[in-house]
């Protein structure tokens, strides 16, 4: 099996000789470099002999399979022509899989897309690809039947929901559309391409917004911002966190959301938020430690991934009291919410203070996400139409329309969003 770097030799000295600006003596000294890789190669995977025909003033010589006859009018073009064909017999006899594809694949999507997106993209393929039949054989055999048994499996009878095995789908057809623009299969190979539809019993979405039990109910709701805005008024470190959890509370935005506010997002003359920055946590190559550590990195975009989950909230009077306390406090910060150091809140001590805070309140211990579960329940409970809540609370499907965000600052609903959540 042909495999080292001889052949990589070979073709980097035929690039370079190809090249018109080469002078005469550069030229020369590569030509006698190719010769000798090219004695090496035929040395190495050429074992038939090679001859001389002066009848026909031809070099010839014959190689497997078939015994298939191969002349040249110079011993230098035959060599080179036996390089050609050896070459060509191993690019065919090469089998094409998932696995071998996989690397170069995801190394072009790190170009294309965002890190969030490759990360994901990683994921799915070390979780529920990896070591698999499918992934191993030649991608030439993956037909309908092939993927139909491999999905069958996959879900089994509710295993993993549609989303997910929607992304590992993403993966399988990224591949296999790789192979085909490197001209390494025919178009026609990628079986995903056209769909491949089956009926596959899917694990239920429940998502975390559709888990109204555990947000804060009305009566805790009351409780809490009793106690919170009593609180603010008190000379304590923890102030900022309970600032931080009525403004949640108040507009139901995600933590992410909340950590990257600025500013320049509140506009004190319309009491309102612009929602359209969030921070999430990316590993990164600390030099001192020698290793990847995550760190915070504000992304200017929501969870939502596209503008139209971009949104302008109103504003409640407790929230407003909040942004009021905390630009006594911020010290020239351009984040509205920061600790001692002026740096963004950490997600886990903020939720260690939301925990004391309920406790102190005298409720059941919630997290930072059930405001925003309480929130949106709130709104719908209030009337606000369910299109309209989902605008309100950034959440995207593919079936979202920028009209919903067009129709959230429709001054009708303003009303009902503080009434709702006052």
């Amino acid at each position: 099996m042909i495999n080292d770097g001889l052949v990589e030799r070979i073709n980097a000295l035929r690039g370079i000789l190809n090249d018109a600006t080469l002078d005469v003596v550069s030229a020369t000294d590569y030509t006698m470099k190719l010769k000798k890789d090219i004695d090496k190669f035929i040395t190495k995977y050429h074992q038939n002999s090679i001859s001389y025909r002066a009848d026909k003033n031809l070099w010839q010589t014959k190689v497997s399979p078939g015994r298939t006859r191969i002349t040249a009018k110079n011993l230098d073009d035959l060599k080179m022509k036996l390089f050609e064909y050896y070459t060509e017999q191993e690019e065919k006899k090469r089998t094409y899989t998932l696995e071998n594809l996989y690397p170069k694949w995801i190394e072009e999507k790190k170009g294309l897309m965002s890190s969030e997106t490759v990360d994901h993209n990683i994921q799915d393929w070390n979780k529920y690809l990896v070591g698999t039949d499918i992934s191993k054989m030649n991608i030439k055999s993956i037909t309908g039947s092939v993927w139909s048994d491999f999905s069958m499996k996959l879900v089994g009878n509710g295993k993993i929901k549609q989303r997910c095995y929607s992304n590992i789908k993403s993966v399988v057809f990224g591949i296999l559309d790789y192979a085909v623009r490197q001209n390494e299969i025919p178009y026609d190979y990628n079986i995903l391409r056209n769909g491949v539809k089956l009926n596959l019993n899917f694990a239920e979405e429940t998502g975390h917004e559709d888990s109204p039990e555990d947000a804060f109910t009305q009566e805790e709701k009351e409780l809490i911002f009793s106690y919170l805005l009593k609180h603010i008024n008190d000379e304590s470190d923890d102030i900022k966190y309970s600032c931080a959890l009525i403004i949640q509370m108040s507009t139901g935005i995600r933590v992410g959301e909340l950590k990257a506010l600025h500013w320049s997002d509140y506009n004190e003359k319309d009491n309102t938020l612009y929602i359209h920055r969030s921070i999430v946590y990316r590993k990164v190559f600390d030099e001192a430690l020698g290793r990847d550590v995550k760190r915070p990195t504000e992304l200017s975009r929501t969870k939502g991934k596209k503008k139209e989950a971009n949104r302008v909230l109103p504003l409640t009077e407790n929230a407003i009291t909040a942004l009021k306390k905390l630009k006594g406090l911020s010290e020239g910060s351009e984040y509205i919410i920061t600790n001692s150091a002026g740096n963004t809140i950490d997600t886990n001590k903020y939720n260690k203070w939301v925990a004391r805070y309920c406790k102190e309140s005298g409720i059941r211990k919630h997290s930072s996400h059930d405001s925003r579960r309480y929130a949106i329940s709130a709104l719908l409970d209030s009337g606000v139409p369910l299109e309209t809540v989902k605008t309100y609370a950034g959440h995207l499907e593919t079936s979202t329309t920028a009209s919903y965000f067009r129709r959230i600052q429709d001054k009708k609903y303003c009303e009902a969003f503080k009434n709702a959540l006052s």
